[in-house]
């Protein structure tokens, strides 16, 4: 499975390179390849990012929790298909001092 996502991102990264150097292409098929290459690019980060085990998904929590430093992470609280807010580090420190006093 590793491989096949792999080899299908490097696809896309041939597909989207082939598309954006056509020469005579209008602009709507090179504003194509450029959105190929972007996707290309980001399924690789992805795919790298959930392999090395710096993010987790999990779909029982409707979740994506990240390893990592706490400075400037926030967490997204998502109630089904409505947001209802975020979650930083001071609001969580400061919940933490109010349960201790």
């Amino acid at each position: 499975m590793n491989t096949g996502i792999v080899l299908a991102s490097i696809v896309l990264l041939i597909q989207g390179t082939r598309i954006v150097v056509r020469p005579g292409a209008p602009s709507y098929v090179r504003c194509f390849g450029v959105l190929t290459l972007l996707l290309a690019g980001l399924s690789l980060v992805l795919f790298a990012i959930l392999f090395w085990g710096e993010a987790v998904l999990s779909p029982e929590f409707d979740v994506v929790m990240a390893r990592g430093h706490w400075r400037g992470l926030v967490a997204l609280v998502i109630d089904g298909d409505r947001f209802a807010g975020l979650i930083t580090r001071s609001d969580l420190l400061s919940h933490l001092r109010r349960k201790l006093h």
